[in-house]
């Protein structure tokens, strides 16, 4: 009976602490968001950049920075599911090439509009509240500033950022020379850069307009 009476307060103890961590990451979180962004233009029309982005499978081809799909724990039929676009609430699996790091994050936007196309999801440390990060890649239309491009409107703006929360964003984000910021954002940047070359390689992609 003791026990049995001692592992409930253990079990009673540890959903209290696990509520507790929920609790003060909700608290620090909004004074503890930040955000770090990165950007880059595409010599090449936003549909084509989008299209070759969502293609997860044929990353391997050009990217050596991240790996993108569909989430082994959330897919019954994998061969079915693989080349399936995912949609918001999807688990996806994410990994990281250079650290090992890899995991599961939910799907939170998938929007191919007129003017913008958002791809976004969010991961979590530990749990839901303690070192959270919402990872989105956003493609516009860019007009060039040389007005002497005919085909500036087919060049593509792409935003690659993250937006951080959670009660342990405020112990490591405020030393913005620590190890983990500066590899992020170079891993953002050699994205965005790898990206470029292989989207600017396309046949549809312009020449005359690359930038050196």
């Amino acid at each position: 009976v003791l026990y049995c009476c001692h592992s409930r307060t253990i079990r009673h103890q540890s959903e209290v602490n696990h509520q507790s961590v929920k609790f003060m990451g909700a608290c620090f979180s909004g004074c503890c968001l930040q955000h770090l962004e990165t950007e880059t233009t595409i010599l090449c029309p936003r549909d084509a950049v989008w299209r070759e982005f969502m293609d997860f499978e044929g990353h391997a081809k050009w990217n050596e920075i991240l790996r993108i799909s569909q989430s082994p724990s959330a897919t019954e039929h994998p061969s079915a599911e693989v080349k399936r676009v995912p949609k918001v609430g999807d688990v996806i699996h994410v990994a990281f090439l250079k650290n090992s790091m890899s995991f599961d994050p939910v799907v939170l936007q998938v929007d191919h509009h007129a003017t913008e196309s958002v791809f976004r999801w969010k991961g979590t440390v530990f749990c839901e509240g303690c070192f959270d990060g919402e990872h989105y890649f956003s493609f516009s239309h860019r007009i060039l500033d040389d007005p002497s491009h005919r085909e500036a409107d087919s060049a593509t703006s792409v935003k690659h950022g993250e937006r951080f929360s959670g009660c342990l964003v405020w112990v490591l984000y405020p030393c913005r020379t620590c190890v983990w910021l500066g590899d992020t954002r170079r891993n953002f940047e050699s994205f965005n850069a790898q990206l470029k070359h292989h989207c600017e390689e396309l046949p549809m992609s312009h020449p005359q307009l690359r930038m050196t």
